[in-house]
Parts: structure tokens; sequence; C-alpha cells
């Protein structure tokens, strides 16, 4: 294992096939300097991040990257500092780069997440018509089932 301090001026989103952790924060839910705990998993091409806090799009900012550069999110739970940037990934993702982010959640926590935080940014009109889901926002789910993991449409 490497421990390296991040001195780029554009985070990479890939490598050369190895398992990479990157802190995007280290602090606490109210931190003002190290931003919240947020965790980038990268391996090859792929790369996911966990948890979403309220200062992750601004400390992805600083990092050379935009929040709709993130192609996939896990979110553990529902406190601002998890999934307080949540909300404006989305709204980016669907009004300026027009892409649709797969989010890691159960089946349950759909709903949860559409019903308590990002269905208020969302539940509004375009020629007369609701968004109403999570499928009109986000790719695909990925169900967590035990050490399972299930791609799927999102719930309606």
């Amino acid at each position: 294992m490497t421990i390296r301090k991040f001195t780029g001026k554009k985070l990479p989103l890939s490598n050369e096939g190895q398992l990479s952790l990157f802190f995007i924060g280290v602090g606490s839910a109210f931190s003002k300097k190290h931003y919240q705990t947020n965790l980038l998993v990268i391996k090859g091409g792929t790369h996911v991040l966990v948890d979403c806090g309220t200062k992750t799009p601004q400390a992805l900012f600083e990092l050379g990257r935009s929040i709709s550069d993130i192609k996939s999110f896990l979110i553990t739970h529902s406190h601002a500092d998890h999934i307080g940037g949540l909300e404006e990934a989305m709204l980016v993702n669907r009004y300026l780069t027009r892409k649709k982010p797969d989010i890691i959640v159960d089946r349950i926590y759909q709903h949860i997440l559409w019903d308590h935080s990002l269905r208020g940014a969302q539940d509004s009109t375009k020629n007369g018509r609701v968004w109403s889901s999570l499928s009109e926002i986000c790719g695909m789910f990925i169900t967590l089932n035990g050490l399972n993991a299930t791609p799927e449409k999102p719930m309606k």
C-alpha cells in the first residue's frame, strides 16, 4: 500500500487497474476546513463516490473536477454530510450535462432518497409535465442484496 498526497491539478477518475482510495474530505459534518468525509474509490476505468456531502461539489471543484464528472454514487444514509451535495449533482447532470449518474442504494432507500430529499428540486414542471421519479434523473440503480449487486431500473 502506498499513501500519497495529491499534488496534481485535476483529480484522476481512472487508473491502471489498481484499487485507489481518495478522500475528498476528512472532516466532520460541520467542518469548514477539511470538508465532510467523502471517499472516491477508483479501479481501472470505474469509480464510485461514497457519499456526497454538502461541501463535496466545492471540494471536487478545487480538485479540478465537476460534480458531473462522477459516474456513480454510493449513499450510506440520509444525513446532510452524506447526501447534501447529491441534489446539486442531480441538477447539474439533468440540466447542464444531460447525464444520468448511477446511484448505489437498496430498494427501500430509493423511495426514502426521492421522497425526503431529491424530489424537492425535481418536482416541478417542464412543458406541462411533472417529474415524479428517480428514473428521470438517475441511470441504473445497483441494489445491494447481501454480497450481490444487481443493476436495475429505478423504482417509479
